[in-house]
């Protein structure tokens, strides 16, 4: 799963996996003092605390889970629990 996070800095990046819940938190600071308002013609990000709860479909392994940050994006990576994946059945003839 990819988040984009752009500005973050990811000291302040929390994820978190309970039941079947993953929970991203944050924050996003505001622009440097030294860059003035009137030199941003836009901006569409906003600033402050914010955090996202999600519904996992499968059972995932919360002792595997992976979190890395690069270039702005939060990749998150879910391992699923044996018993969610799918399992062959040998067909018997007899």
């Amino acid at each position: 799963m990819d988040a984009l996070a752009p500005g973050l800095d990811p000291e302040k990046l929390n994820v978190s996996v309970s039941g079947d819940q993953l929970m991203i938190s944050g924050e996003k600071k505001p622009l440097p003092k030294n860059i003035k308002s009137e030199h941003i013609h836009r901006s569409e990000r906003s600033t402050g605390q914010f955090a996202r709860s999600l519904s996992l479909s499968v059972g995932v392994e919360s002792d595997k889970v992976q979190a890395n940050y690069t270039n702005g994006v939060l990749n998150i990576i879910l391992p699923k629990m044996e018993a969610a994946k799918p399992k062959q059945i040998q067909v018997k003839v007899g």
